[in-house]
């Protein structure tokens, strides 16, 4: 993927399909000078279209919210656009 260097706490996951397969994975990183996280992931364009972006993205979000992050931030280099989500 296009994660930078780990400044801070990271978690990191593996997405898998039953059989073992690696099909992505999903990582939530603190970049503590910025006073932000960063949710990055990447998927197997062989399982695009079947909702498992959007429920990546949804896992990350909680999982943020349950350790304390306030902010979250993602970046899409396909369309080279920046956006970010707080949680309240």
């Amino acid at each position: 993927g296009l994660t930078p260097p780990h400044r801070g706490r990271c978690l990191l996951r593996a997405l898998r399909t039953p059989e073992g397969k690696m099909i992505g994975n999903l990582d939530l990183f603190e970049i503590p000078e910025e006073g932000r996280w960063e949710i990055a992931y990447d998927l197997d364009p062989d399982h695009w279209g079947k909702g498992l972006g959007g429920m990546m993205v949804d896992f990350l979000v909680q999982w943020a919210g349950v350790i304390g992050v306030k902010v979250i931030s993602a970046v899409c280099p396909l369309l080279h656009s920046h956006t970010s989500h707080s949680i309240t």
